[in-house]
């Protein structure tokens, strides 16, 4: 992923994360993780929540951040999205 330099001119997005979380078994280790646990098609129990992007004007004038590169585009929030 890549800072957005500019929020575009409508304030409009239509980016979504979906952010998945799965019931493993507790000896289990982070190098077994793939990708065949977040299917429920294989009978897994899978969490899943769509999270929208949405742009929020800055609350000051945009600044460079103490000890940052990035300038501050804004604040964020995030809001979830019934399926």
């Amino acid at each position: 992923m890549q800072a957005q330099r500019e929020a575009p001119p409508d304030m409009q997005c239509r980016d979504k994360f979906l952010v998945q979380s799965a019931v493993v078994s507790q000896d289990i280790s982070p190098k077994d993780i793939n990708g065949d646990m977040f299917t429920k098609e294989s009978g897994n129990v899978v969490d899943e929540v769509k999270l929208q992007v949405v742009y929020a004007p800055p609350s000051k004038p945009t600044s460079v951040n103490e000890g940052s590169d990035q300038e501050s585009l804004g604040s964020w929030s995030y809001q979830e999205v019934k399926s």
